[in-house]
């Protein structure tokens, strides 16, 4: 067999294979480089114990549109920096089914091959609290669309955001989608 005869071979064989880089393929310039902004705290408040803590800014909106498909996100590791393919950034939108519980669901627009999801972390917390932890589920990924139901612990005040982001099986993850709980 030739040696081009060989290569090309070669490169159909690895074009067979699909998503078999799962999103490291550096040249991939289909989808957009994307960036989370640092983010936001709202001001300082100092604790009767004298701790000064300072909290994430609270989303303003109820729901957020996802992401039109996969994503490029920028790395830094000690052989060099570069991109990964990640999964595109959820829809998001969270109802309170009662004051601990809230349904959360998710939506995608399109979810390419290359960077399927396995799994969502889903989280729910009662933002402006100070001490407050998330309740936070990994789910499977299910499809296109997507819900699950979080309660939230009884001696923290009831949850007031939603955050979902989605994981492909080797760890790239999509940026955040953080929304109000509509009540």
């Amino acid at each position: 067999m030739s040696r081009i005869a060989l290569s090309l071979s070669f490169l159909l064989l690895l074009a067979g294979c699909g998503d078999s880089n799962q999103g490291f393929e550096p040249g991939d310039d289909r989808y957009p480089v994307v960036t989370d902004p640092p983010p936001e705290y709202g001001e300082p408040v100092t604790e009767a114990s004298g701790a000064v803590v300072t909290r994430p800014v609270k989303p303003t909106e109820h729901e957020t549109e996802p992401s039109p498909s996969c994503e490029r996100r920028p790395y830094k590791s000690g052989s060099g920096d570069g991109l990964i393919v990640v999964p595109p950034r959820p829809g998001l939108t969270a109802t309170a089914v009662s004051k601990r519980s809230v349904e959360v669901s998710w939506l995608f627009a399109e979810v390419p091959r290359d960077c399927r999801p396995a799994s969502m972390l889903v989280s729910i917390v009662a933002n402006d609290a100070t001490g407050a932890t998330p309740t936070t589920v990994m789910v499977p990924y299910t499809g296109q669309t997507g819900k699950t139901m979080l309660e939230y612990p009884e001696f923290l005040p009831p949850p007031d955001v939603a955050l979902v982001s989605a994981f492909m099986k080797h760890g790239q993850r999509s940026r955040t989608a953080k929304v109000l709980i509509r009540r």
